[in-house]
């Protein structure tokens, strides 16, 4: 029983499984659209933060505050070091 469970990998290498969970998300073809000139330039942290984002293609920077839109985005989180954007039901990270 034991050989036959080692047989299948390499006891002398650490490295484990690949988890199914850490690969990067995936979304749909026009959320892709929107956020791929989508750059976060920085971050201001207060009590109601707020971030600059530059749209590389329309050569347009947008100062947010959570709630505002970028397009048809809208900034549903800022923190210390990301801005969460929503689209319908899916949700994208500028990091």
């Amino acid at each position: 029983y034991y050989i036959g469970k080692l047989s299948g990998r390499d006891i002398f290498n650490r490295q484990s499984k690949p988890d199914e969970f850490a690969q990067e998300p995936v979304f749909s073809a026009k959320m892709a659209d929107m956020t791929a000139s989508l750059k976060l330039v920085g971050i201001s942290m207060s009590d109601n933060p707020d971030a600059m984002i530059e749209d590389t293609k329309l050569q347009k920077t947008y100062f947010v505050k959570m709630g505002s839109t970028v397009g048809d985005l809208r900034v549903d989180l800022i923190t210390k070091d990301k801005v969460v954007l929503k689209y319908n039901k899916e949700f994208f990270e500028l990091k």
